[in-house]
């Protein structure tokens, strides 16, 4: 299989807005372009269209409409990115969209281009061989919006363009990505059969690498699964989801960096599982200790017919940030089976029928802002198990209850050298405010522990 591309070339509104911003029909921004080369694996050896030998297989995506472009309301800009491929085999072209300007650019894709089932806002094209007299791959291209044109909503004024606090916004993209891949080796099923186009160009994009098409929209579980499984050591996937998922017969197992957007849609995850987790960090391969940075935003990820949310049990160290999370898990929110492990949670919450976080083992770093903790059962919310050393835990304006006939305690402390620093967080016992209380399991947890408790005012 031949996947060859030449250059990735981005197209993205600036971030940074240098111009200012003026009532009526003024300048807005600009729209800047950034790039990426990204050299070509070696390729296949596939039958090409002058009958036999090497393929030829090579695509870009370039733009000639210039180097940056104003957004000015009402206006119409030309606007012309599109994926280049020169081939001597038949070959699908890919091209995919990041919209992140708020709807306040308007465009069409041109309709030569096809959505591909189960991902949005990636499309596809087939792309015949042709050469030229001298037998030489000619150049084809294929534009990605209709009349190579964005234009912007006439009624934008300077509030869509700024915060709450009067800032520019950042943040705001329109980005394309493009490249091509042989088509011959999908064009058959497992058994030799011919398959349809749709289906073939779906297989060739599924075994795209990971790095090709950047963020790639989600709207069913084998997507997903097939990301997180094909990445390598030092890819990063990065998803997002389009709609809720039930994960039906395995669990959720990154094993490199990862980014998911949930995009406020739940992952629900049945009884019953390998692992039991809802997403679990997993040693697949024990002499690998790459540090992995996962980033999980704007999800729900419902384990609470299985036993963990999310389970760490894995030697490399491991960097995870929560923004907006909810995770369940019947017996365990977050259970942390590893060491080297450092999470920072914003606006989350952990849910669990027992306890919400578990710390089974040593070198851990915990911060939450602005989380709630919840222990639906007469169970303790935090619980650092003996055995662990060097844990440090801080809760800044949290929510942490416990829940229960009978009345429990907040932490309960068997592990050394732990430091738990809560800052203007509220500690409840059945729905009413209470004084945090901690148990310890030994001496030593005691002696060794550094707990303070500031109301933050």
């Amino acid at each position: 299989m031949a996947i060859l591309r030449k250059k990735l070339m981005t197209t993205v509104i600036a971030g940074a807005m240098a111009v200012a911003l003026v009532a009526g029909g003024g300048t807005y921004a600009f729209l800047k372009r950034g790039s990426e080369s990204v050299r070509p694996p070696a390729s296949g050896n596939e039958t090409n269209a002058q009958g036999a030998g090497e393929d030829t297989l090579s695509a870009e995506l370039t733009e000639t409409t210039g180097d940056q472009y104003r957004i000015t309301p009402g206006v119409t800009d030309p606007q012309d990115p599109a994926v280049y491929v020169n081939s001597n085999v038949k070959s699908f072209v890919f091209a995919s969209v990041d919209n992140n300007t708020e709807q306040f650019a308007d465009y069409q894709i041109d309709p030569a281009w096809k959505a591909l089932t189960g991902y949005k806002d990636v499309y596809y094209q087939v792309a015949e061989a042709e050469l030229d007299a001298d037998g030489s791959p000619k150049k084809q291209r294929f534009g990605i919006l209709k009349d190579d044109a964005v234009s912007y909503e006439a009624s934008l004024q300077n509030k869509d363009m700024t915060d709450e606090n009067g800032k520019l916004k950042t943040g705001l993209n329109l980005s394309f990505a493009g490249f091509s891949i042989a088509a011959n080796p999908f064009l058959k099923d497992s058994a030799g059969n011919p398959v349809d186009e749709e289906t073939a160009a779906y297989l060739a994009f599924e075994n795209a690498p990971i790095s090709v098409c950047g963020l790639r929209y989600i709207a069913d579980e084998t997507p997903l699964k097939n990301m997180l499984a094909k990445a390598e050591q030092n890819d990063t996937v990065k998803l997002a989801l389009t709609d809720d998922l039930t994960v039906s017969d395995k669990t959720i197992s990154p094993v490199s960096n990862l980014e998911l957007d949930g995009g406020g849609h739940a992952i629900t995850v049945p009884n019953h599982f390998d692992n039991r987790a809802g997403l679990a960090v997993l040693n697949t391969n024990t002499a690998d200790k790459t540090p992995l940075t996962l980033s999980l935003k704007n999800l729900t990820l419902d384990a609470l017919q299985t036993t963990y949310g999310i389970r760490f049990y894995r030697d490399n160290p491991i960097s995870m940030t929560l923004d907006h999370v909810n995770v369940s898990g019947a017996e365990g929110g977050i259970y942390l089976n590893s060491g080297k492990i450092a999470i920072t949670a914003n606006n989350s919450s952990i849910l669990s029928g027992k306890q919400a976080v578990i710390v089974s083992a040593s070198n851990i770093e915990l911060t939450f802002t602005d989380c709630t903790f919840t222990s639906r059962k007469a169970f303790t919310p935090i619980s650092i198990n003996s055995g662990c050393k060097n844990i440090t835990i801080s809760l800044i304006n949290c929510t942490v209850e416990t829940n229960g006939k009978t009345a429990n305690d907040h932490f309960s402390v068997a592990g050394e050298n732990v430091t738990i620093h809560s800052i203007g967080t509220t500690y409840k016992t059945n729905g009413a405010v209470v004084s945090p209380s901690v148990s310890f399991g030994s001496d030593a947890a005691r002696d060794s522990a550094d707990i303070t408790f500031d109301t933050g005012t």
